[in-house]
């Protein structure tokens, strides 16, 4: 049969779930981490919600640069410029279901999509159906089923039919080679990165861990707060496009869209919608940081796809590069330097009173240049340069 043919995916990957057992997972019915952090999150003002938010921040660069109380207020800020209906969509993971339905929610989103056509901005995407729900807990755990088996070269079946679905898709050519895992593998190289399968793993422990701590009531309903990926980028349109078909984008994503549509249809799909436009340079990686600890869209809480740490990889536009250069460190000059340079100077200026042109003296032309200073000048060049010396240290 043909991998391709979606009627044989479909029954290949239904095959494979057959041997799923949903009772072999402990249902402690206990919130998850996601969620007791989201209905902390919504008590906050955004002045303490920035304080949570900078203090589980990681140290990267973008933070250490600057001092507490400058993070404080620019974090603050990114949150400030949320409406309080669009923060609390962001933070319970309900832009994709309410920005049809809620007409301040998506004027806002359509003003900030508007924005990022001149600049940078922040970008986000959720798995969710036509109407905006995320699929079923036990759809999901079905998803990670088949997700290890992905990871585990043996089982040859279910690999070929999620990679053919890959050429289904919009923009995307077939593999020219006949690798399979392409998900897995390096574009460049064509070979397996180890990496990867751990992440693989390492999400699907996180996402079974929180879906089994929620209560018999939430088992049989869309799960509250839907998969998302956060992400930063200089031309988010491009982004977007990116990800929509597959190329260069995170393959934890595209391997669980691929697995839902094959099991349940077209309809769900990687919902995008851009939520911070980013006009100030410390925004470019602060932003990124702040979106993704709200919306929990890490690995590692099961609330996402994003398993590489936020803000770490950010670059600046090239036209805010060259209106706004990093400036060097000045240093001062260490004394025997400073020395050398101020006879330099007063050798320059006893070439002009003696009508000599004079030009940049190197190492090699100083021996030279002294040659031509009379004797009884030396100890006043000397005591000029000790002169200046001692002004130095007393500015210092």
């Amino acid at each position: 049969m043909d991998p391709e043919n979606e009627d044989y995916a479909h029954s290949v990957l239904w095959q494979a779930s057959r041997d799923f057992d949903i009772r072999r997972f402990e249902w402690n019915g206990r919130p998850s981490k996601r969620d007791q952090v989201a209905s902390r999150y919504l008590k906050q003002t955004p002045t303490e919600l920035a304080r949570e938010v900078l203090a589980k921040t990681p140290r990267c660069k973008s933070v250490t640069r600057h001092s507490h109380s400058s993070n404080l207020n620019e974090v603050t800020e990114i949150l400030c410029f949320y409406k309080p209906s669009l923060l609390d969509a962001l933070i319970e993971g309900t832009i994709a279901e309410q920005k049809h339905e809620d007409e301040d929610i998506g004027k806002q989103l359509s003003e900030i999509e508007h924005e990022t056509t001149t600049c940078p901005g922040i970008y986000y995407q959720a798995l969710v159906d036509e109407f905006g729900h995320s699929p079923l807990p036990r759809q999901l755990l079905e998803m990670c089923h088949l997700l290890r088996k992905y990871a585990n070269d043996q089982h040859q079946n279910v690999i070929s039919v999620i990679d053919a679905h890959r050429t289904h898709r919009k923009g995307i050519r077939k593999p020219v080679t006949q690798d399979s895992q392409v998900y897995l593998r390096c574009a460049k190289e064509k070979r397996i990165i180890p990496s990867r399968i751990h992440q693989i793993l390492d999400f699907c422990d996180a996402l079974e861990k929180r879906i089994t701590s929620m209560k018999n009531s939430q088992r049989s309903v869309p799960m509250a707060g839907p998969l998302v990926l956060v992400g930063y980028s200089t031309n988010v349109k491009r982004r977007q496009r990116e990800h929509q078909g597959h190329r260069s984008s995170n393959h934890i994503m595209n391997l669980a869209e691929n697995i839902c549509q094959i099991l349940h249809g077209r309809d769900f799909h990687m919902d995008s919608s851009v939520v911070f436009p980013i006009k100030n340079p410390r925004h470019v990686e602060l932003a990124e940081i702040v979106i993704t600890r709200i919306t929990q869209a890490t690995t590692d809480v099961g609330g996402g796809f994003c398993h590489y740490p936020a803000g770490c990889n950010n670059p600046m536009p090239k036209e805010w590069s060259k209106t706004t250069p990093a400036k060097k460190c000045e240093r001062p000059l260490a004394p025997k330097k400073l020395k050398k340079t101020c006879r330099d100077a007063c050798l320059a200026d006893k070439h002009e009173v003696e009508g000599r042109r004079h030009l940049p003296m190197k190492k090699k032309t100083l021996e030279t240049g002294r040659k031509h200073v009379i004797q009884n000048n030396r100890d006043e060049l000397g005591a000029t340069a000790n002169s200046i010396i001692r002004q130095q240290h007393r500015h210092k």
